[in-house]
């Protein structure tokens, strides 16, 4: 059997679900608008509430990826691990587990920098509050 036999990941199919993903954070990205003071923003409470669900969803839909790349890994160490392992196999092996942890930190990464935007739109909505 090939060590990728069975696996739920590409390489190809990494490269789009990420640009798909960047995609979606580009068109969403949150303005800072620290700077400013709370009478100059005008805060859409609509804004914050789907920024909230696309969090959600997002988050979710992280920790499912997370659990197929876990099970893909740990697929990949049950195949290498057989007794008739060879070293094409090894380089196979480190090639697919490389891919996995790219997408990893790139989930990671993804995430974090959403977080990171929706919790300033979160620290602006409490500004606004605390003017009114």
């Amino acid at each position: 059997t090939s060590p990728t036999e069975g696996f739920h990941f590409s390489p190809e199919k990494i490269i789009t679900e990420t640009n798909e993903i960047n995609k979606k954070i580009i068109c969403s990205e949150v303005v800072d608008d620290a700077s400013k003071s709370a009478a100059e923003i005008d805060f859409d409470y609509q804004n914050l509430y789907d920024e909230q669900e696309s969090i959600l969803n997002l988050h979710l839909s992280i920790i499912q990826e997370n659990a197929q790349l876990l099970s893909d890994e740990g697929s990949l160490l049950e195949q290498i691990q057989a007794e008739d392992v060879m070293d094409c196999d090894m380089s196979t092996y480190a090639s697919n587990l490389d891919c996995i942890l790219d997408r990893k930190l790139q989930l990671i990464g993804t995430f974090k920098l959403r977080l990171n935007q929706f919790r300033r739109l979160l620290k602006q909505e409490l500004t606004c509050n605390e003017q009114y």
